[in-house]
């Protein structure tokens, strides 16, 4: 940089201004914000460096947009050949209602099915990425998708409703949050199952060092039976060694096929208490715990945000057009 020559009143205002300035007086360069990095990402001149490991790409690897969203098409093209990029959209969120935004990218995928006698068709499906800037660069913090059966819902302040059909007879999935950092966590997840003949949870959802060997559980179901509902504050853990772990914390609500209270006796009420289980008759006791949940995060202004987030298609020369 070419050095200036100041006279004296100049160089103590320059001094006075900043100490960080070590090569000349000149003015500090002017800190790149947030949205500037995203638009310059979304611009393809900026790289994102992955907080996370995904669809084949490691923590630590840095992508462009366009790297970014070739190479989980590549990825999916691995179980499907027939695979194409749908429509690319992002939109900003504020995770943690702190102020500083955060860049949601919403990627769609299109599987095309053949069957024979019948015109292809294709089924869409959407991945969800969270990208934060830190002061060290841009990283990806998260991601999330939509799938067959399976949808995913992110709030502008953060909050992300994770679920879907297990079958017919059940619907399970998580409600976690973003915080302001980009870390994630768990509120609750959730599972309900109809169809229930009686009143018994099922020993799959039951720790087994609790279940007595005369549990009364069957797998009756009946049209007019019993909805059991399952609660937990940790993530689903279906793993060998996280399964059992996880469902020490579970809780329960055994209702009608309504969702209103059922008609369970007290014996069975006395039953589960002595078993140690916590179980809910009533779905409003269980919301009342669920909110007091909320509450005691600290999330209630995010939890019950309601701005809606814009959305914007991309429309990059390397995307597909039409």
């Amino acid at each position: 940089m070419k050095r200036r020559f100041l006279k004296a009143p100049a160089i103590a205002l320059c001094i006075a201004m900043t100490l960080a300035v070590l090569s000349g007086c000149g003015p500090a360069e002017k800190k790149i914000t947030s949205k500037d990095a995203y638009e310059a990402f979304l611009g393809d001149s900026m790289k994102a460096v992955s907080g996370i490991s995904f669809c084949n790409v490691e923590e630590g690897d840095e992508l462009s947009f366009e790297e970014l969203v070739k190479n989980m098409l590549a990825y999916f093209e691995e179980d499907f050949e027939d695979t194409y990029i749908g429509d690319i959209s992002y939109g900003y969120i504020d995770c943690g209602l702190d102020g500083e935004p955060e860049l949601l990218l919403n990627c769609e995928y299109c599987e095309v099915y053949t069957l024979e006698d019948a015109d292809p068709y294709s089924m869409p499906f959407y991945e969800y990425l969270i990208l934060k800037y830190f002061d060290d660069g841009l990283r990806i913090v998260d991601i999330e998708e939509t799938y067959y059966r399976y949808e995913t819902n992110i709030s502008y302040s953060g909050i992300i409703n994770y679920g879907g059909s297990n079958s017919a007879f059940s619907h399970g999935g998580d409600i976690s949050y973003a915080d302001k950092d980009g870390a994630i966590h768990n509120i609750y997840s959730y599972d309900y199952t109809v169809g229930y003949a009686d009143p018994f949870i099922p020993t799959y959802s039951l720790p087994s060092d609790i279940i007595p060997e005369d549990y009364p559980y069957s797998e009756d179901y009946s049209d007019n039976g019993y909805e059991i509902d399952t609660y937990n504050f940790s993530e689903h853990d279906y793993s060998d060694e996280g399964w059992e772990e996880y469902k020490k914390g579970n809780f329960f609500a055994i209702l009608d096929q309504d969702s209103e209270p059922a008609d369970v006796s007290q014996e069975i009420k006395d039953y589960y208490e002595s078993l140690g289980i916590k179980v809910y008759y009533d779905e409003d006791d269980v919301i009342d715990v669920l909110m007091d949940r909320v509450s005691d995060l600290g999330l209630d202004e995010i939890f019950y945000d309601e701005t809606e987030i814009e959305w914007t298609l991309c429309e990059n020369d390397w995307l597909p057009k039409g």
